[in-house]
C-alpha cells in the first residue's frame, strides 16, 4: 500500500467508526521550507473548530507493521483528546484587536520558501527572510500559529507596515532570548555528557529562546549581537544551527571560515530535519547585521 492508498484507507476507517455526524477529509499542508505534509481533518457537526492530525508519521508506523485499525483508533483518540481546543475563545482571538499583541516574526530560508513569500509580506536579510505569524497558543505542547500571507492580512485588516511596527517588539516579549555555552545547554538534558572538544575551535555558545522554538529569530532582537560581543569580549561567527537556534563561535586566531561552512553543511544534511533547515552559510559580527530593513 502506497502513501495515497494509506491515506484513503485511514480516512475511510475513521469515517466508519465516527459515523454520519462527522466529515473526514485529507488535506495537504505546506510547512516551512516548502515541506509538504498530509493531515486528516475531522469535522463534527455543530463544532466551529476542526482538528487536523498529521498522517506522515502514522504511515511510517504502518510500514513498520502497525495495523490500519490500530492507527485509526489512535487518531480518533487524538481527536477526542484535542477537540475541545479553542471551543471557548479561539474565535475571539482571531481579530484585529488582538493582533497587535500576538503578531511575531520568524527567520526562514529565502530560497526554500519562495512559493509562500510570493503571496506574503516579508523582509529579506542575506539569504534569509523574516516572515510574520499570528500566535494562537503557546504551552507545554508547543506553539500554534497562523502564517500571515496576503489573504490573512486582508482578513485581519492589517498592512505590512502596521505589522512591522509591533512584530519585532512582540517577538522579544513572547519568546525571551537565552544565551549560554553549549555545555550549559547540554546540562539541561538528562544524562547529557559534556560537549566534546572540537579541534581548532574555542567554546561554542547557543542563542535561542526559552521555548527552543523559532530561536534563530533572536538574531533579530534589538542590540543582541552587540550585547553578545560585549559578553564574550570577542567578535564572533554565527552558525545557523536551525530555525530554532544559532551557534555563536568566538573569533579566534586562525579560525577557518571554510571549515565552519563545511561543518554547518554536514550538520544540516545529517541531523537537521527538513522543516528546521535555515541556511548553509555562516555570518560574522561585526560585519553581518540582522536588523530588518526599515525596522522602526
Amino acid at each position: 500500500m502506497n502513501f495515497d492508498e494509506f491515506i484513503e484507507s485511514i480516512r475511510q476507517q475513521v469515517s466508519d467508526v465516527l459515523g454520519a455526524d462527522f466529515s473526514i477529509e485529507s488535506r495537504k499542508v505546506t510547512k516551512n521550507n516548502s515541506v509538504e505534509y498530509v493531515c486528516l481533518v475531522i469535522s463534527e457537526s455543530g463544532r466551529p473548530v476542526s482538528p487536523g492530525i498529521y498522517l506522515n508519521g502514522f504511515f511510517l508506523e504502518y510500514i513498520n507493521g502497525s495495523p490500519i485499525k490500530e492507527l485509526a483508533d489512535r487518531i480518533i483518540g487524538l481527536y477526542h483528546e484535542h477537540k475541545e481546543f479553542g471551543k471557548e475563545g479561539l474565535l475571539d482571538l482571531i481579530n484585529k484587536e488582538n493582533i497587535s499583541d500576538r503578531i511575531f516574526v520568524k527567520l526562514v530560508n529565502y530560497e526554500r520558501n519562495k512559493a509562500f513569500l510570493e503571496n506574503a509580506p516579508y523582509e529579506r536579510i542575506y539569504d534569509l527572510a523574516v516572515t510574520y505569524h499570528y500566535l494562537l497558543s503557546s504551552g507545554p505542547d508547543g506553539i500554534s500559529s497562523i502564517k500571515m500571507d496576503n489573504t490573512n492580512c486582508t482578513f485581519f485588516g492589517i498592512t505590512h507596515e502596521e505589522m512591522k511596527k509591533t512584530a519585532f517588539e512582540n517577538t522579544e516579549k513572547l519568546f525571551p532570548a537565552i544565551f549560554q555555552s553549549l555545555n550549559e545547554e547540554l546540562k539541561t538534558y538528562p544524562y547529557a555528557p559534556p560537549a566534546p572538544p572540537i579541534p581548532g575551535l574555542p567554546s561554542l555558545y547557543i542563542l535561542s529562546n526559552r521555548d527552543r522554538y523559532n530561536g534563530a529569530a533572536c538574531l533579530l532582537y534589538k542590540n543582541i549581537l552587540e550585547r553578545i560581543q560585549k559578553s564574550i569580549n570577542s567578535d564572533f561567527y554565527i552558525l545557523p544551527s536551525s530555525v530554532n537556534e544559532a551557534l555563536i563561535v568566538p573569533e579566534a586566531l586562525g579560525s577557518d571560515e571554510e571549515y565552519l561552512k563545511q561543518m554547518v553543511s554536514l550538520v544540516n544534511r545529517n541531523y537537521v530535519p527538513e522543516t528546521e533547515f535555515l541556511s548553509d552559510n555562516i555570518y560574522h559580527y561585526p560585519g553581518n547585521s540582522f536588523t530588518a530593513p526599515d525596522r522602526e
